[in-house]
């Protein structure tokens, strides 16, 4: 299975049609974040258990009938900088090491709405629009290109 090489669209009618369940990618994804993340450093918040019950769940709803939306059941991370309630979020800078949003921005609510299962949160630079992604207090993450 190569579910990385497909668009979110293509995966989540895979789901949809019963070709794999929520559950299969989200376990698919997740072991690829553990075996290939560890040099990488790129997915920094991880709610796999999370994020595994509302993959059940979108499975459960499917065979229900319902439908979430155009991406349902379909697993993803988000940049480190988009709110979630009860998840960390520091936008990359010491002083909000500690910070646990008590929100959930626009931008994820409507990813939920439209059915994601949201794994883990990425990355980004203490400045958006910096290239980038580094920060002060943990170690920079790199590409598979980039790695020595």
């Amino acid at each position: 299975m190569d579910l990385h090489r497909i668009g979110a669209r293509a995966l989540a009618r895979r789901i949809r049609n019963k070709a794999i369940t929520a559950e299969a990618a989200l376990e698919y994804f997740i072991d690829r974040v553990e075996r290939l993340d560890g040099p990488l450093n790129a997915v920094v918040v991880r709610r796999f258990d999370l994020a595994r019950e509302r993959a059940r769940q979108a499975d459960r709803a499917l065979a229900r009938g319902e439908d979430w939306g155009p991406l349902h059941g379909v697993p993803m991370t988000v940049k480190e900088t988009y709110e979630i309630t009860g998840w960390p979020t520091t936008a990359g800078v010491e002083g909000l090491r500690h910070h646990v949003s008590e929100t959930t921005s626009r931008a994820v609510q409507r990813l939920l709405d439209a059915g994601v299962v949201i794994f883990g949160k990425t990355t980004c630079p203490p400045t958006p629009g910096i290239c980038k992604a580094t920060t002060t207090f943990t170690a920079p993450p790199t590409t598979p290109g980039t790695r020595t």
